[in-house]
């Protein structure tokens, strides 16, 4: 049931690209196929959720998946190849980026996705307690026989944690597959997704593979400079050699949190560990991919799917909305600075997205009375007596 719902997704996926009205790089392509077959189907499976148990829920998600891909494909024309500037020396770039990350990620997500071995279930590097939230929220959810609505690391709370990463995995927990396979199958295709969307977004904005590149390597290599001292220090204290102290590192050098140099590195801090970021980063680059073809090429159609999955995003990832709904925003703000009227044209669809947000919203923020993971608050790693600002 579990590779029956792998597979279901990424067809539906591969229907709903090829209704994309614009061309796509190859990679690209693939990539959104990923994303939004994988969150597609889990909303579906997660609305039915709701009312019905997963006996039924889940063979009818694959049911409405099939009947949709069916509806989507034909009308769609197929997937219009866009050229990728530079030609050979391009592909040469890409090819080299994407062979990089592909072994980096899959050992970091296989290793940190709570394997087992004789001495227990384990996880590595910074996962700090996000796996056990999540493996708890995921095993709470999928020994039910429907959802629960109680957090399984709070008594008597409701849970208002942006689940529905986790609901994914607890879908195929349900069909036969372990708790580290949940947890890694889907968290390293959304994760290699991410990187390709980083390469194409970038790619659209500059027309430069360069551009796309280096915007991967910054982003799964951001830290702290105050590390590179750190890590020196600790490197000259050890009397290993370089290779070697490399091999053993100590402690997490992207961050040092005794010098207050709190930049969190995106792999090892974000993707890793906090799994609603894998729906979260892959769907907002794909509405930040749509905003931006609406606004290169004037075709104010795309604001439409771009309001639908920005709607879609709290119970997903919340930053994520709070991100993209603002960009819309700004979008419609240089419409009317632009054209002197009401910017109709972004305001409509963004009514759409507010739409669908206030439902998820009202959930998160009115389930319980004092907020457990899904309440705003402003400054949430200020320390008692710490000035926000300063």
């Amino acid at each position: 049931m579990t590779l029956m719902s792998l597979v279901s997704a990424l067809v539906l996926g591969a229907a709903i690209v090829r209704r994309i009205p614009f061309p796509l790089y190859r990679f690209e392509a693939v990539a959104m196929t990923v994303v939004l077959g994988l969150f597609s189907w889990t909303w579906i499976s997660f609305l039915l959720a709701l009312v019905l148990p997963y006996d039924v829920g889940v063979p009818l998600t694959l049911v409405i998946g099939a009947v949709a891909a069916l509806m989507l494909w034909p009308g769609g024309g197929g997937v219009e190849a866009r050229e990728l500037e530079g030609g050979r020396r391009s592909w040469i770039v890409w090819a080299v980026a994407t062979a990089a990350t592909i072994p980096l990620l899959g050992r970091l997500f296989y290793t940190h996705s709570l394997t087992s071995d004789s001495q227990g279930i384990w996880s590595a590097g910074a996962s700090w307690a996000d796996y056990g939230v999540h493996s708890a929220i995921i095993s709470h959810i999928a020994a039910a026989s429907s959802l629960p609505s109680d957090l399984p690391v709070a008594s008597g709370e409701k849970i208002t944690y942006p689940f529905l990463i986790d609901f994914l995995s607890a879908m195929y927990v349900q069909g036969g597959a372990s708790l580290h396979q949940s947890l890694f199958w889907p968290g390293v295709l959304l994760a290699l997704a991410i990187c390709q969307l980083m390469i194409s977004f970038g790619l659209r904005l500059f027309g430069r593979i360069s551009v796309g590149v280096g915007a991967l390597g910054f982003a799964l290599t951001i830290g702290s400079a105050a590390g590179l001292w750190a890590a020196w220090g600790d490197w000259r204290d050890s009397g290993k050699g370089f290779f070697s102290f490399l091999g053993e590192l100590p402690g997490d050098y992207s961050q040092v949190p005794d010098s207050n140099a709190n930049v969190t590195n995106f792999l090892v801090d974000a993707l890793l560990p906090q799994r609603s970021i894998l729906f979260g980063f892959g769907v907002g680059l794909i509405i930040l991919t749509l905003l931006h073809v609406s606004r290169d090429r004037d075709e104010k159609k795309l604001l439409w799917p771009a309001a639908v999955l920005v709607g879609l995003m709290p119970m997903a990832h919340p930053h994520t909305f709070m991100v993209t709904f603002g960009v819309f925003a700004f979008l419609a703000v240089e419409a009317a600075w632009q054209t002197r009227k009401p910017p109709l044209d972004y305001l409509k669809p963004l009514g759409l997205a507010f739409v669908l947000a206030i439902p998820q919203l009202a959930w998160q923020q009115l389930a319980n009375d004092h907020g457990t993971g899904g309440r705003f608050r402003f400054g949430w790693m200020v320390q008692e007596g710490h000035s926000v600002f300063g």
